[in-house]
């Protein structure tokens, strides 16, 4: 039998994990938040499909000027950001066609 595993323990592993970047977080469309193994160990972001769920990872990035600007103008020191984009992939656009 194996023995009962908590929540936070998986949370807490789950948390690692992400930041070891063997796992990435993707917000979805519904504001839920899912882990998938990441096949990158470097920043990045995501486009995610509103109708399957599908994810693609992205090479892009925001302008390191873009954010200078926006810690200038709110007084903010940024940390670090997470940037998720939605749309619909290819294959369910063709299937509503």
């Amino acid at each position: 039998r194996v023995p009962e595993v908590g929540r936070a323990t998986v949370f807490r592993t789950m948390k690692l994990l992400s930041e070891m970047d063997v796992l990435c977080r993707v917000l979805l469309d519904d504001a839920s938040l899912r882990y998938r193994v990441s096949h990158r160990q470097d920043h990045h972001h995501h486009l995610v499909c509103v109708s399957c769920a599908s994810v693609q990872e992205l090479d892009a990035c925001i302008d390191p000027e873009v954010l200078s600007d926006l810690a200038r103008s709110t007084g903010y020191e940024i940390e670090g950001h997470w940037l998720e984009f939605f749309g619909r992939c290819a294959a369910c656009r063709n299937d509503a066609a």
